[in-house]
């Protein structure tokens, strides 16, 4: 019988942009420091996994890519929409983070962003 191992299911997530996330992907060092009762050592730990893995993203999604997103999945391509987006996203708790298609755009600017985002090639 064949089995889907994580290596392929963290494939298909990233294709979609999610992450995929099981033990396998942690050492045995990192499974027994975030199980451990909280404290810092473990904090730490489990902030070092999200980090490596991308989950941050989630939470605190990079500016550039949360503009990027929503406008694929919006059928409106009215450019008033690119204030409100990152207004929805802070008003949902999930500050936008650190540009990363362009880190030199202020990400806590989504018109600066969405301005340089248009002046750069993204293949």
């Amino acid at each position: 019988m064949e089995t889907v191992f994580n290596r392929d299911l963290a494939t298909v997530a990233e294709a979609v942009g999610a992450s995929f996330l099981s033990l396998e992907d942690l050492s045995v060092n990192e499974i027994l420091e975030v199980t451990r009762p909280s404290d810092t050592a473990s904090v730490e730990v489990a902030d070092e996994i999200s980090r490596r893995l991308r989950l941050y993203q989630y939470f605190s999604p990079p500016t550039d890519e949360l503009l990027i997103s929503a406008y694929d999945v919006s059928r409106n391509r009215d450019q008033a929409l690119v204030p409100k987006i990152y207004e929805a996203s802070v008003a949902l708790g999930h500050n936008p983070s650190k540009n990363v298609l362009v880190p030199d755009a202020d990400f806590r600017d989504p018109i600066a962003t969405a301005i340089a985002l248009g002046k750069t090639q993204i293949h």
